[in-house]
């Protein structure tokens, strides 16, 4: 199995070569490996992150649930800071 997160079908949309994602963790790791992030969406009380390049993102996210790949620990959690700072101020 390629993609073991290829199970969950709301997480990318083929067509326009988009990845979703809600979880904060997986946004900063992809962040912190230059995925380049498109917008943030929000469906009622959830905020997705959609990013471009699926393949990319799919090899990072498999990496970073696996336990794979690492990152600035520093970077890591200043994204994760950036990201909640978004999500509460457009709320």
């Amino acid at each position: 199995m390629k993609h073991f997160a290829k199970f969950n079908m709301e997480k990318y949309d083929d067509k326009r070569n988009e990845y979703r994602t809600k979880d904060l963790g997986e946004v900063a790791t992809l962040i912190c490996k230059e995925a380049r992030l498109m917008r943030m969406e929000r469906v009622n009380d959830v905020c997705w992150f959609v990013f471009r390049d699926i393949d990319f993102c799919w090899d990072i996210s498999n990496k970073y649930y696996f336990g794979d790949i690492s990152v600035h620990p520093r970077v890591f959690q200043g994204i994760i800071s950036m990201l909640k700072t978004k999500i509460f101020a457009e709320k």
